[in-house]
């Protein structure tokens, strides 16, 4: 379908047209111009004439200056008596609702006005707004420190070009500046605002919002700094930006022109995405990956849709490290679009541990530092570096697997000699076959080389023997068989098989079939008699084999830095990153207009990792269609597609990452604007799947291409998981939080009280956890107006020290989502005489799926209900009653020596679980005695030494102590074993083996 008429459908959808967001102009703290405010207060006026202001206004106390003092005032202009209290008190409320940021909005518009069909609607809103943090400098002082761009908070009329050039024109938003603006310079700025809004009549005023009257028909612009808890960000004009788009060449090239056209996204053949993906290479990320977040890595490559899902904890961020780490180091670019602040900051942490190179990071001043920063660190005159780090590195870690796997074949094939030998009758039936291999006089490596020798000559027998030169070489071979084992020719040669005695048999293969076997369980036959010593080279050969593995990703990832900086070696390349440096030092339209002028390949070879919002990236970046390799959207299934499509048209291929059981986006869109705005454009057929208010980015990305689901679970403790897990996800999703240790840990408190005294109970639940001072707590509620009791039931009792050492957080599953803390108090708010409306809304099941889903250690439900078979939240309530059930594992073991092992630790006192479930994994055996485990492998994975070694250095990650391999020639070896791992599990023996 077209992309154009997409864009010019979602276009007249998205935010842009509407009116800006209303909001109580007595909720706001009002600073006035200047740092200290109120200095050339007016006093106390209903309404200001224009005639009174004075001649400029100095406006840049609070953009010029990196962190000005502030003071609220009143109504009356004076400076308010209890100041540093109120500020205090809106900065706890931000920090208790999840936000460290206010927000700072300069020129407050307020009035009243008509709108197109007459009525009178209010008008109260910011022109400019901006992010700050208050910081508290001494019991008496506070700051506000600016932690994101300056934008608009009017739409302008959608008139995008308008937008940037008034922002341009405003002197006192240049970093730096110190200037004040005229009244001459001022008016005519606000005019054209107040023109693009419709605003016919306006003037401007220096007061409180409050202090002013509101008629009819006029607004007035109050000329200071308005403080006020932050709302959900605009990401700006997203209707003007989607049309602007819509005429841009190249968008049939994007992500986004793959997502709505649905191109095929499912791997090719039947095999799917190979591990080290199509061309075979390496997966290069500097952190550990599941089998799943391989595939995902490898998908990405080629796919131009790939579309990823998973539970809360399953590493979805960690995933997107990897993706990130791996596209880089194949000299691609990546942007990473999320869709607030926060996860931006969650991916740039978990980035930043991680080796490799940083991204540039543009939406506040603190990430534009960041950003400087690591644009000189990459431009430094530092000692070239090469590859040949990560090129020995990985050789040696290839050697040391070969001969660790090597080994763990060996003692595979001496555990299968029994088996070998059984088959023709035992040791001694194998010497009667061969005796010549076993004389005394035959050294145990001489004889390994004979009967090599004779297992090469027994294949050479194996083709037809058609023509007479092919039937010579095959008796000749049959010839070197015989004499090399002693067994008759005629045996070999006529109808006549070689048994176990070697008497004649009824055909010529089975003879033949006999000597391999014989030979074949002669080699067994020699590895037993050296298992102990194989044995215990692999137990050695891990600590090498997982130093190297770590090494290897850690140079893996400054690989990947070194191939960025490697970049600027090119003369043009060196001045792109420096005119990004300066663009970034710039004010935000100049900074735009500077990467602009940069053009696509240059833009992308100086840096090629970027993260930010996504009104950030449509704010900053140039409009080109496919700037970047691959875009990677992050919480896709809490946007919708007009707010992801700026970034979607800026990638050539797309990883979609989402949840589609947690809370979704929410559009206030009518169906019959949907489907006017889809009819006009001819997209009528495609509107069940393009619906914006219906569906999330997710959504559309899942119906364009297959969905790979993480199937891990890494975060929290098995009874705070497992419920949501088996109720809301159908997949099945393993933990690798397992551990006898807490497998049965009870980590759900229920706190019955009296209903309406749940805000009571919450609150001596939290003093408790303020005395033990241990880990950082959330209070979350599905109720507005329950969190906000609760949140005025915290200001009375904690102050500003005590919320930010708590980390305390109290608001609803809408606010909590995409946090987690340690302990989670859960308020339902829900009453026994509660209307089934009311539960309803508790139990929908994307919320209750989120409330239930924050808490990493333990978590304690306030109500007064009880358990209950037919309510979600009353199974919920039985399930955390009680502490879960072990974990059913068999009662015998499959694997060799497993169970008489585990009936000889029993003997000794320690417990034994056999098949022990971690992940996607099994541990052959656990063995756990006085609180310390140990897992136990027995013998070789049963897919081979690759599996195993997989399936170990997966367990150490996890942080398992590991006994591997145990492979027994004899009853007194497996005594001496289990002596080994029951002196591990006692209090005074530290470790069993380097891994």
């Amino acid at each position: 379908m077209p992309i154009a008429d997409v864009l010019h459908a979602l276009a007249e959808l998205a935010p842009g047209s509407r009116r800006p967001t209303v909001f109580d102009v007595n909720d706001v703290v009002w600073l006035g111009t200047t740092p200290l405010g109120g200095t050339e207060s007016l006093g106390p006026v209903p309404r200001i004439a224009e005639g009174t202001m004075p001649a400029s206004v100095d406006m840049s106390a609070f953009t010029g200056n990196p962190d000005p003092v502030i003071e609220p005032l009143m109504l009356d202009g004076s400076r308010w008596p209890e100041g540093t209290r109120l500020l205090d008190d809106i900065a706890s409320r931000a920090a208790l609702n999840g936000n460290s940021w206010l927000e700072l909005g300069a020129i407050v518009a307020v009035g009243r006005v008509r709108d197109a069909t007459g009525a009178v609607v209010d008008v109260a809103t910011p022109v400019l707004r901006t992010r700050v943090e208050l910081v508290r400098t001494s019991p008496t002082t506070r700051r506000i420190r600016r932690v994101s761009d300056w934008t608009w908070a009017v739409d302008l009329g959608g008139d995008a070009d308008l937008a940037s050039r008034l922002l341009a024109e405003i002197p006192w938003l240049s970093l730096g500046a110190d200037r004040r603006t005229s009244r001459r310079t001022l008016r005519p700025w606000l005019r054209q605002i107040a023109t693009a809004q419709g605003w016919t009549q306006f003037s401007p005023a220096w007061a409180h919002p409050a202090a002013v009257d509101r008629p009819i028909g006029e607004v007035t612009f109050c000329i200071g700094f308005a403080l006020r808890p932050a709302a959900e960000r605009s990401v700006g004009n997203t209707g003007a930006a989607l049309r602007s788009w819509a005429a841009t060449p190249g968008i049939d090239r994007s992500a986004l022109c793959s997502l709505v056209d649905g191109a095929d996204g499912s791997p090719d053949g039947p095999a799917g995405d190979p591990p080290d993906g199509p061309d075979g290479a390496p997966i290069a990320a500097p952190v550990p990956l599941t089998l799943t977040q391989g595939r995902i890595v490898a998908a990405a490559r080629r796919r131009p849709i790939t579309v990823v899902s998973g539970a809360p904890g399953t590493g979805k961020t960690h995933t997107i490290a990897a993706l990130c780490s791996d596209a880089v180091a194949a000299g691609q670019s990546v942007l990473v679009a999320t869709r607030s602040m926060e996860a931006a900051d969650v991916i740039a942490t978990h980035i930043g541990r991680q080796p490799g190179p940083n991204p540039l990071r543009f939406g506040s001043p603190a990430s534009l530092r960041e950003a400087e920063v690591e644009i000189e660190r990459r431009m430094a005159d530092d000692p070239p570096s090469s590859s040949e780090r990560l090129d020995a590195v990985g050789a040696g870690l290839a050697r040391a697997s070969a001969a660790l796997d090597d080994l763990l074949a060996r003692i595979a094939a001496a555990q299968a000699a029994g088996t070998q030998l059984a088959s023709i009758g035992g040791a001694e039936a194998l010497r009667r076959v061969i005796p010549e291999l076993w004389s005394p006089e035959v050294a145990p490596p001489d004889r390994r080389r004979r009967l090599d020798e004779i297992a090469s000559l027994i294949e050479a027998t194996r083709s037809p023997a058609a023509g007479w030169w092919a039937k010579r070489r095959h008796r000749r071979a049959l010839r070197r068989i015989a004499a090399a084992t002693g067994a008759p020719v005629a045996a070999l040669d006529s109808n006549g098989a070689l048994d176990s005695n070697g008497a004649n048999g009824p055909n010529e293969a089975d003879g033949l079939r006999g000597i391999a076997a014989a030979v074949a369980a002669a080699r067994a036959e020699l590895e037993r008699a050296e298992l102990g010593t194989v044995v215990e080279q692999a137990r050695v050969a891990w600590e090498p084999v997982i130093d190297l593995v770590r090494s290897h990703r850690t140079e893996v990832g400054l690989e990947a830095d070194r191939n960025v900086i490697r970049r600027l070696h090119d003369r043009e390349t060196r001045a792109a990153l420096g005119a990004i440096n300066t663009a970034l030092r710039s004010g935000p339209t100049a900074r735009t207009q500077l990467l602009s002028s940069l053009g696509a390949p240059k833009l992308r070879a100086a840096a090629p990792l970027w993260l930010g919002t996504l009104g950030e990236i449509e704010r900053l970046l140039p409009q080109i269609a496919a700037l970047f390799d691959l875009v990677v959207i992050d919480e896709a299934s809490q946007v919708d597609l007009a707010l992801a499509a700026p970034a979607l048209l800026r990638g050539a291929r797309a990883v979609v990452i989402g949840d589609p059981n947690q809370l979704r986006h929410v559009a206030f869109t009518g169906d019959a604007a949907v489907e006017a705005a889809f009819d006009e454009h001819g997209l009528a057929p495609e509107i069940a799947r393009l619906h914006p208010r219906r569906n999330s980015v997710y959504d559309v990305a899942a119906s364009a291409a297959p969905v790979i689901w993480l199937d891990e679970h890494f975060r929290s403790l098995p009874h705070l998981i497992r419920f949501p897990l088996r109720e809301f996800y159908a997949r099945r999703v393993e933990l690798v939080t397992n551990t006898p240790a807490t497998e049965c840990r009870d980590c759900i408190d229920i706190a019955r009280c009296e209903p309406g005294a749940d805000i009571a109970t919450t609150m001596r639940l939290l003093r408790e956890l303020r005395t033990n001072r241990f880990g950082d707590v959330g209070v979350i509620t599905p109720f507005r107006d329950t969190a906000d009791r609760l949140t005025e039931a915290v200001l009375l009792e904690f102050g500003p020290d005590d919320i930010a050492d708590m980390r305390l957080m109290v608001t609803t599953a809408h606010g909590f989502q995409g946090a987690e803390r340690d302990h989670i108090i859960v308020v339902p708010g829900l009453r026994p005489d509660d209307t089934d409306q009311r539960r309803r809304f508790v139990e929908q099941p994307n919320l209750f799926n989120v409330m239930v889903t924050r808490a990493r250690r333990h978590m304690v439900v306030v109500t007064p209900l009880e358990p209950d078979t037919t309510t979600r939240l009353g199974r919920f309530l039985g399930w955390s009653e009680h502490a879960p059930a072990p974990i059913d594992c068999p009662e015998t073991s499959g694997r060799p020596g497993a169970d008489d092992l585990g009936h000889l630790l029993r003997d000794r006192g320690i417990a034994v679980r056999f098949d022990y479930p971690v992940g996607q994994h099994a541990i052959d055996l656990v063995a756990t005695g006085s609180g310390r485990s140990i897992a136990v492998m027995c013998g070789v994975h049963p897919d081979g030494p690759a599996a195993h070694r997989r399936r170990h250095i997966e367990l150490v990650q996890a942080g398992w102590r590991i006994f591997d391999p145990v492979a027994c020639a004899d009853a007194a070896e497996l005594i001496d074993v289990a002596g080994q791992i029951a002196a591990v599990t006692s209090p005074s023996v530290r470790s069993i083996n380097p891994a």
